[in-house]
C-alpha cells in the first residue's frame, strides 16, 4: 500500500493553520450532473468486513501475525478469520488490496432467502435480476490467498465492543452485508431505529457486541437551501462543524469505519468560520468552484481531526474506505444508463489514472496525515483501499432492479446522490 506525501511548496492543503483556505489553482468548470446509483456490493463477501485492522486491543491468547496494510497499519489474521496452520510468514507480506477477482465455486455465504435482514428494496432478484454468476467471485490478493470470512471468529474478536459504520448509503450497504454474515452465528436484536431509518443499532447478546450504522451526507454539518419554500438540492456545508448525527455517538465506539464521498457530486457551498470559501458546481461570480475533490478532502480532514482531538472517545482504530464508484454506462440512472454487465472487469479494462483514482488518492493523503498525528495521541488510522477492487465489479451493481420503478425517484431523492465523474470535476 502506498501513502502520499504532500509537497510543502505546492500543496494548498499543507498548512495546518490554514485548513480551510482556498487553494491557488485554476478554476474548474461545472457540468450538469447525471444521477447515478451508489455502488452496491452486498453480494460480495470479500470486501471490507474481512479486512478490518482492529488490533489495538487484542487479548494475549489472541495475538498472532498480521497482514500488512501499510508501513505502520496492520491487520490481525484473527479478524480476517484465518485458521490454524496457515502460512503466517507468507501472509505477513501480503498486500490485501493488490489483486484481482477469481471464480469461486462456493458462491456467496448468504442469499436473499437465507438472510432475513436484507431490505426488500435491495432484493434485486425479486425485482427482476436473473443472472447469478456475479455471486461466484472472490478477491484474490496477488501474493497470498485470502481465507473466507469467518463470522464466529469475528464475533469472538469483537466481544464486548461497539463497531460503528459512519457515512452514506455505501456504509449502510456494508453494515447490511456484515449483518447477513454474522447472523449465521447469532441472530442480533434490532435494538434501535430512528424515524428515517438512518440510525440503526443491532446487538448480539451472546457476544455483547453492538453494531451501529450512523448515516451522514458530508461528515460535517450541512443545511439544504430552501428556494420558494421548497428544498433545492443545494447544500451549505460547514467545515468547522462536525455532523452531530454521528459525532455524538463517537465516544461510545471502539472501532469506526467511514465510507463517504457520493453526496459531494451536487451543488455545494463550503463555509468556514469566516463565511463561504469555495463551492462545487455553483457557477457563482463571487465564489470559486474548486471541484468535488477539494470539498471531499476538507470534509474528511475535519472529521479525522475531530476523531483525533476527541479526548473522551474510546475509538482505538478508525478505518476509511476509499471511493467506490458507480457503474452506470451510456447515461445516468435516470437518463437511460444501465448496469448490464454480468462479470468482473480485468485490470486492463479499468482506468487507473481516472477521476475515481484521483479521489482515492486525496482520501489516502488525508488518512496518512491523520495517522501521523494520531500516533502521538494513541489513535490509529487505516485504509480500506477498495477503489480498484470495486472498479472491477460493475456486475455487482443491482442496476435499476433494486427498486420498484415508481418509487425510484422518491428513494433517490431521500438517500442517493449523484455520482457521475469527469476529471475536471475533481
Amino acid at each position: 500500500m502506498h501513502y502520499y506525501e504532500e509537497d510543502a511548496e505546492t500543496s494548498p492543503f499543507h498548512e495546518e493553520d490554514a485548513e480551510y483556505s482556498t487553494p491557488n489553482v485554476k478554476k474548474t468548470p461545472s457540468t450538469p450532473l447525471h444521477c447515478e446509483e451508489d455502488a452496491e456490493y452486498s453480494s460480495n463477501e470479500s470486501h471490507a468486513y474481512s479486512t478490518n485492522p482492529m488490533n489495538s486491543h487484542i487479548e494475549p491468547h489472541m495475538q498472532r501475525s498480521h497482514y500488512q496494510l501499510g508501513p505502520r497499519v496492520q491487520l490481525p489474521l484473527l479478524a480476517a478469520g484465518i485458521v490454524a496452520g496457515y502460512d503466517y510468514g507468507i501472509l505477513k507480506k501480503c498486500e490485501l488490496f493488490k489483486g484481482h477477482w477469481v471464480p469461486d465455486l462456493h458462491g456467496s455465504r448468504y442469499t436473499n432467502s437465507s438472510c432475513t435482514s436484507i431490505p426488500d428494496s435491495k432484493n434485486c432478484f425479486r425485482h427482476g435480476r436473473n443472472d447469478r454468476d456475479f455471486l461466484n467471485w472472490r478477491w484474490k490478493p496477488d501474493k497470498c490467498v485470502l481465507p473466507r470470512f469467518d463470522p464466529k471468529t469475528f464475533l469472538e474478536f469483537v466481544k464486548g465492543k461497539k463497531l460503528g459504520f459512519i457515512g452514506d448509503s455505501v456504509a449502510r450497504n456494508h453494515v447490511e452485508s456484515l449483518l447477513c454474515l454474522l447472523s449465521k452465528v447469532e441472530t442480533p436484536i434490532d435494538q434501535y431505529k430512528d424515524s428515517e431509518d438512518r440510525k440503526r443499532t443491532w446487538y448480539f447478546p451472546n457476544h455483547d457486541f453492538t453494531l451501529i450504522n450512523l448515516w451522514t451526507r458530508f461528515l460535517v454539518h450541512d443545511e439544504e437551501r430552501m428556494i420558494n419554500g421548497s428544498l433545492s438540492g443545494t447544500f451549505n456545508i460547514y467545515l468547522d462543524k462536525i455532523d452531530e448525527e454521528w459525532s455524538k455517538d463517537l465516544p461510545i465506539l471502539d472501532y469506526v469505519i467511514i465510507s463517504d464521498a457520493h453526496w459531494f457530486f451536487r451543488q455545494i457551498y463550503l463555509h468556514n468560520s469566516t463565511g463561504v470559501v469555495a463551492c462545487v458546481y455553483c457557477n457563482s461570480p463571487n465564489v470559486t468552484d474548486y471541484g468535488v475533490g477539494f470539498a471531499l478532502k476538507l470534509a474528511l480532514r475535519s472529521a479525522l481531526k475531530h476523531i483525533n482531538n476527541c479526548k473522551n472517545c474510546k475509538a482505538r482504530v478508525t478505518l476509511v474506505g476509499t471511493f467506490s464508484p458507480a457503474h452506470f454506462e451510456d447515461g445516468g440512472w435516470n437518463t437511460g444508463g444501465r448496469c448490464n454487465r454480468t462479470s468482473p472487469l480485468s485490470e486492463s479494462e479499468i482506468n487507473m489514472s481516472g477521476p475515481e483514482w484521483e479521489l482515492r488518492s486525496l482520501q489516502m493523503e488525508e488518512i496518512e496525515k491523520a495517522r501521523k498525528k494520531g500516533g502521538k495521541l494513541g489513535k490509529r488510522f487505516g485504509v480500506l483501499d477498495v477503489t480498484k477492487a470495486m472498479m472491477m465489479r460493475p456486475d455487482g451493481h443491482p442496476d435499476l432492479k433494486k427498486f420498484d420503478i415508481s418509487q425510484i425517484f422518491k428513494i433517490r431523492r431521500a438517500f442517493f446522490p449523484a455520482t457521475s465523474l469527469s476529471r475536471d470535476q475533481i
